[in-house]
């Protein structure tokens, strides 16, 4: 059984499983969902890359990136959750990531499931603070940080050579 991190109106959201290959590769394919993210590897790669974040992050930290299947079809709908942003200075940011897919955007998934996951973070990663790095571009995902999620713009950062804008979460 996949250990199931929190429930929304909607939505399970729950650890992937290597079961769910096939599930994540069909949501990444959509038109749209890289446009402002890093796509899968090849699959023998990702597969190979899933293992070890199971093992590693879910393991390890106890979270991670989750899946969010649609509680009706049984569909997945979106890979979200908390990860760990090695800043270029080796310090550690806890990121909220989202990815939803493109057939469900403007649907209020991505405000249900984030809401549900920040309100479970206290479960995780105690009183560490959350931040979003998004690229500037994204302004979609800018707006939606700053009006559904209460987060604020915190300054521009380089990672990586990536450019970002990176916001905190502002806890109510």
């Amino acid at each position: 059984m996949n250990n199931i991190v929190c429930e929304t109106k909607r939505c399970i959201i729950r650890e992937l499983s290597m079961d769910d290959m096939e599930a994540l590769f069909k949501l990444y394919s959509y038109p749209g969902m890289t446009d402002h993210m890093e796509g899968l590897l090849p699959w023998d790669e990702e597969c190979e890359y899933q293992q070890a974040y199971i093992k590693y992050m879910y393991g390890f930290y106890g979270y991670g990136l989750w899946l969010c299947f649609d509680r009706v079809s049984n569909e997945l709908i979106a890979r979200a959750g908390l990860e760990n942003r090695i800043l270029d200075d080796g310090t550690n940011d806890i990121e909220l990531g989202y990815a939803v897919g493109t057939p469900f955007w403007n649907q209020g998934y991505a405000t249900e499931i984030c809401k549900a996951i920040l309100d479970v973070s206290p479960d995780y990663i105690y009183d560490e603070p959350i931040y979003a790095f998004i690229k500037p571009a994204n302004e979609a995902s800018i707006g939606f940080i700053t009006n559904k999620l209460s987060f604020k713009y915190d300054c521009d950062i380089v990672v990586e050579k990536q450019k970002y804008k990176r916001f905190k979460y502002e806890k109510k």
